[in-house]
């Protein structure tokens, strides 16, 4: 069986990129695996998580930057590996087991979109369960993760479990 160039070439635009491509041509079978950037960046963030939830630290060396940018709930800051190391200590400190689990994961060129929940029990005194609700969007760069944009409803657990806000004092005027 002969698979011709263009028939080739029409069977790979179609929806099996990422599948197992096997062509016959002339009596010969070449196999390859094709994966598009935006499955390879789904899977860095699945190993992502898997790497938090397993406290593997070791791992963010190979899955982050050297200096991560963060946006969460509209605060920017520059992480380094080892100072998201030593939150994932804290994190995990704070909240014992950690739960993640993501509802939804939408990919398109270096981003990943994710709506999901984190679960967590605090070891801090209380006892109580935790529980947020998030929606992030990660850029990944060279493959590794580069970038993290991050809203999250976390306020709400404080306020629920007995923290207050305090608004900060008002301006002194100068005389």
């Amino acid at each position: 069986m002969t698979i011709t160039r263009y028939a080739v070439a029409g069977f790979l635009s179609g929806a099996l990129l990422g599948a197992t491509v096997v062509l016959v041509v002339g009596g010969n079978i070449s196999c390859t695996t094709t994966t598009s950037p935006e499955e390879q960046n789904l899977e860095l963030l699945r190993r992502f998580q898997e790497a938090y939830l397993k406290q593997d630290l070791k791992a963010f060396d190979e899955l982050l930057v050297t200096n991560e940018v963060t946006h969460i709930n509209g605060v920017t800051s520059t992480t380094t590996i080892d100072s998201f190391k030593a939150q994932v200590k804290r994190d995990f400190e704070s909240f014992g087991e950690i739960q993640v689990s993501s509802e939804d994961l939408i990919a398109r060129g270096d981003r990943v979109a994710a709506r999901g929940t984190w679960r967590g029990l605090n070891q801090n005194g209380t006892g109580e369960d935790w529980e947020f609700h998030s929606i992030s969007i990660t850029r990944f760069e060279n493959g590794k993760l580069a970038e993290y944009w991050s809203c999250n409803d976390a306020l709400r657990e404080y306020l629920k479990h007995g923290y207050t806000l305090t608004p900060p004092a008002p301006p002194v005027e100068k005389k």
